[in-house]
């Protein structure tokens, strides 16, 4: 394709990573979640789940779209200061520490 959108930016590109996102194996499982999918089958008590939003998320803000009755009752909620749609991003560490402390790995 040669068709361009902004200055800089090819539409090949879009097409390109398109294509990469809906091989990687949680694509499919992802866009199911966004389309209300989300926790279709009870998650065990003793399975930990953390859910992690950034306070200054104006893609799913908390007042609209982070929907606690729909995760299990034993979600940790964690909200990140000065953070936005992306926490793994913005806290890379953060993150990492939290995803460690749930698969039981010190650093």
């Amino acid at each position: 394709m040669s068709a361009r959108v902004g200055e800089n930016f090819h539409m090949s590109y879009a097409w390109m990573q398109h294509r990469q996102w809906r091989n990687l194996n949680g694509y499919f499982p992802a866009w199911d979640g966004m389309l209300h999918k989300r926790f279709d089958s009870p998650i065990d008590s003793n399975i930990p789940v953390k859910i992690i939003f950034g306070d200054s998320d104006k893609t799913l803000p908390a007042t609209t779209c982070q929907e606690r009755t729909m995760a299990p009752q034993h979600s940790e909620w964690i909200i990140f200061e000065e953070c936005g749609h992306a926490p793994m991003w913005d806290n890379t560490e953060k993150v990492a520490a939290h995803v460690m402390e749930i698969a039981g790995v010190s650093r």
